[in-house]
């Protein structure tokens, strides 16, 4: 994609480069213009991550090891002084990781969700 840019006339003309393509300018022009596209990369990069946190947490539940993961979670969200409650969005774009109320909760609905479907079943 930088190669593609790099020698396009066209981009270098709109920033007032008409017989020169300086191969500096043409790196910035192109941070300059990628870097916004990056923004929404890296979010959705985070929402995937996070989502594959939470359907590890699910597992985790599923497999009866429900209270140990939240006992762990909580012994490492201590240790580290980690934010307990960020703000979501802010945490969304900028964590990998879901915060540890945002994980106990998704956690405490999903036996919720099981326990419910055992008592239909029995």
């Amino acid at each position: 994609m930088f190669g593609y840019m790099l020698h396009n006339q066209g981009m270098y003309a709109a920033f007032g480069f008409q017989s020169k393509k300086p191969v500096i300018i043409g790196l910035i022009l192109f941070s300059n213009i990628v870097n916004p596209v990056e923004h929404f990369v890296q979010f959705f990069q985070q929402f995937v991550t996070r989502m594959f946190e939470f359907e590890a947490d699910r597992f985790a539940v599923e497999q009866g090891h429900g209270k140990e993961l939240a006992a762990a979670l909580v012994k490492i969200s201590t240790e580290n002084k980690s934010n307990l409650d960020p703000d979501p969005l802010w945490s969304a774009y900028n964590n990998s990781h879901p915060s540890l109320v945002e994980r106990l909760r998704a956690m405490t609905a999903h036996v919720s969700l099981l326990e419910a479907k055992h008592k239909k079943s029995n």
